[in-house]
């Protein structure tokens, strides 16, 4: 009985080991004797599989530096898609700070007419390994978390290269899990776990998964280049800028310096750069303070420089003076809280002068009717006025004075003391009980004579407050310099 069933099975499966035997013949004749068919001319074509390579990793990273310092791995995987005829292969791949870049190409066929007729390969499951750590991680696939799949693809040597750069921290979980990774010395493989293959008909077919074999670095900014610098640039009341490093990055290129001759706190500089003789770009930076220098981060160049120009059109300076104080009577508070909505109270106070500039209360807006935002039904808007904001510096100010201020309230920043805060503004409102308001947001308006910040305060807060008072400091001292170039050329 048993030996009936078992040829039984036999016979099942000889047609299928006939096809697939058929089908490894195929790929080996066609491994060893390139298609001579013509390729349709609706394919971008083009001259070698590395020019296909080139131009999908300056899609995938924006620029020629991935190619210029190899950071792309080659591996070696090659999948039979056996009811396609064809077989696909994984070129390269790499990680940088979550996104996988992955390369692959995939057989062309002579029916063939338009890159929608080749199937693309999509997955929504990876696994990263070293050793015997492991983790595994969803693909967030909902709108504007998904992959980026390039959608130009590039034929050499009949087959069609693709590339694919997938934010796999897509989720608060993924993202989490994913900074265990940061601390391994590489990853030693990646499995992509249910691939498939989909067409333009929304057909799809699973394929087995598959690991690649690649050793990769998981740590971030990764230095590529760096060049020193040895200039100075005269600022006001003798300061001297010295320049001290420019170091490339895929993402971003790092400018250093030193500031000498002052004991002023630096928040910000206003730069116009240009690269190999381009367009002068000017750009306000806020600085990160190191050791004993600054930096800025300047954008990504899109391959090595060989001479670079920086001119310092403004400096920023956080002021470290006593800060202005306001206080709100329950009288206004009362009649801001019992606002129809869409209304004002308009006060238009002023409250002092910082740096040139005037600052003013101006009131109360219930101009935002049910307003909800992390399960706050109400709000009530908290209107500043600032009149002579410098060179219109007001957006880049107040760009994240909202987040400073739930810094505060939940200890981040900690105190707005002049010894702890090198930013500004610095806003805190507090009751007379010392408690701290949560801003909700904010928005902005301007007018030809002032500008217009109104800060969106939970009612509640409001509610349990006999008055309210406004504590401003850190506002930033604006200088605008001589404008001296420095030029380099970088060995």
């Amino acid at each position: 009985m048993k030996s009936v069933k078992l040829k039984k099975t036999i016979y099942k499966l000889v047609p299928v080991l006939i096809l697939f035997s058929a089908f490894l013949v195929y790929l080996n004749w066609s491994q060893e004797s390139e298609p001579t068919f013509e390729i349709n001319e609706n394919f971008e074509e083009v001259q070698s599989e590395d020019k296909a390579i080139k131009e999908i990793i300056r899609g995938l990273t924006g620029s020629n530096l991935a190619t210029e310092y190899d950071l792309f791995t080659d591996v070696d995987h090659e999948t039979f898609l056996l009811e396609e005829r064809r077989t696909l292969k994984v070129e390269k791949v790499w990680f940088q700070y979550n996104v996988l870049h992955l390369i692959y190409s995939v057989d062309l066929l002579q029916k063939d007419k338009r890159n929608l007729d080749i199937p693309y390969l999509q997955f929504d499951k990876v696994s990263l390994h070293s050793e015997n750590k492991e983790i595994s991680l969803k693909l967030d696939q909902s709108l504007g978390m998904g992959p980026n799949w390039l959608a130009q693809g590039y034929v050499s040597g009949h087959r069609m290269y693709r590339g694919v750069a997938i934010d796999i921290a897509g989720s608060e979980q993924n993202f989490e899990e994913l900074q265990h990774v940061y601390e391994w010395d590489d990853i030693d493989h990646i499995t992509i776990e249910t691939p498939k293959i989909i067409h333009v008909s929304n057909e799809e077919s699973v394929i087995d998964s598959f690991s690649i074999n690649a050793s990769l670095d998981p740590a971030y900014d990764q230095p590529l280049k760096t060049f020193k610098l040895n200039e100075s640039t005269k600022l006001l009341e003798n300061s001297e800028l010295v320049w001290r490093e420019l170091m490339l990055t895929i993402d971003h290129a790092n400018l250093s310096f030193q500031l000498k001759n002052t004991d002023k706190i630096l928040q910000g500089v206003t730069l116009a750069t240009r690269a190999d003789g381009g367009v002068m770009m000017e750009q306000y930076y806020p600085v990160t303070r190191k050791e004993d220098y600054y930096e800025v981060n300047l954008n990504s160049f899109e391959k090595t420089p060989t001479s670079f120009q920086v001119e310092v059109r403004a400096v920023e300076f956080t002021d470290r003076d006593e800060p202005l104080t306001y206080t709100i009577s329950n009288e206004i508070l009362t009649k801001g809280m019992e606002l129809p909505d869409g209304e004002k109270v308009e006060i238009s106070e002023e409250i002092g002068n910082k740096n040139g500039m005037t600052i003013s209360f101006g009131g109360f807006s219930n101009a935002l009717p049910g307003y909800e935002m992390s399960g706050v039904s109400e709000v009530l808007g908290l209107e500043l006025q600032i009149e002579s904001i410098p060179d219109e510096q007001f957006h880049t100010w107040f760009k994240t004075v909202t987040e400073e201020m739930q810094n505060l309230k939940y200890s981040n920043v900690g105190s707005s003391s002049l010894q702890t805060v090198n930013y500004g503004p610095l806003i805190e409102i507090s009751n007379e009980k010392g408690k701290l308001a949560e801003t909700y947001g904010s928005s902005s308006e301007g007018f030809p004579d002032k500008e217009i910040q109104v800060f969106h305060i939970n009612r509640d807060f409001l509610e349990r407050s006999s008055e309210v008072t406004l504590k401003l400091s850190h506002f930033p001292i604006y200088e605008k310099t001589a404008g001296e170039i420095n030029s380099f050329e970088l060995q």
